[in-house]
């Protein structure tokens, strides 16, 4: 967004949009370091910038079962979690994907104690919403995970990204 502020790119004629991936804080005043209550500079930037996020409003929920894991690992095999690798979205994935994956092993299991193929294990995966202890994770009907997302425009007044609703 610098660049394109430098290049008169923030003037409304363009509308930039920022895929926010993963759980990351940015500071938002990185023109005008001044701090004075009307920055100019950023409300010119932020204004043709639409976030898109996901929603990570479960890694607040999730935080017992992750200190559980922790817990389990060190008495267990003796291995300590460094302070960035108890909560990442890899993490989150890996956890969610093999809690789904048991869920629906049991399912089957229960089902069909003389045994289940292969078919039958996709057919449980997909098309489903699994609740899982982290958060609901739905599979559509091409086995690819949804996100709930939303989108966020900087607001002058707060001098924050805000939800829009």
């Amino acid at each position: 967004m610098i660049t394109a502020h430098r290049l008169n790119m923030t003037d409304g004629t363009f509308v930039f949009f920022f895929l926010q991936s993963c759980l990351f804080f940015h500071h938002v005043d990185i023109l005008d370091e001044t701090n004075d209550p009307p920055d100019t500079v950023n409300e010119q930037i932020f204004q043709p910038l639409i976030f898109v996020r996901f929603d990570y409003s479960y890694r607040l929920h999730s935080t017992a079962v992750f200190t559980e894991a922790a817990r389990i690992a060190l008495e267990t095999y003796n291995y300590t979690f460094g302070k960035d690798d108890k909560m990442n979205d890899v993490g989150f994935s890996a956890f969610e994907a093999a809690s789904a994956l048991l869920q629906v092993l049991q399912e089957l299991e229960h089902n069909h104690p003389e045994g289940f193929f292969t078919k039958d294990l996709y057919r449980s995966l997909i098309n489903r919403t699994f609740h899982l202890e982290t958060r609901d994770v739905s599979i559509d009907h091409l086995a690819y995970r949804l996100r709930n997302s939303y989108f966020c425009r900087f607001d002058n007044f707060s001098g924050n990204f805000q939800v829009l609703t």
